[in-house]
């Protein structure tokens, strides 16, 4: 996965904003979904303890 591309995107993105697909696969699917679960934007802004891959 692009993690890069990723957390650009997530940096900007509001907390319920429906997950644009980066690759269309299951599992790519599924890494946004936890990635998302485990630390929760509240206002749009990356929190601390957002996974950080690069």
């Amino acid at each position: 996965m692009q993690w890069k591309k990723m957390r650009q995107m997530f940096g900007k993105m509001p907390m319920r904003t429906p997950i644009p697909r980066v690759k269309s696969q299951e599992e790519s699917n599924h890494l946004l979904a936890v990635a998302m679960t485990r630390a929760r934007p509240r206002r749009g802004e990356r929190p601390k303890n957002w996974p950080r891959k690069s």
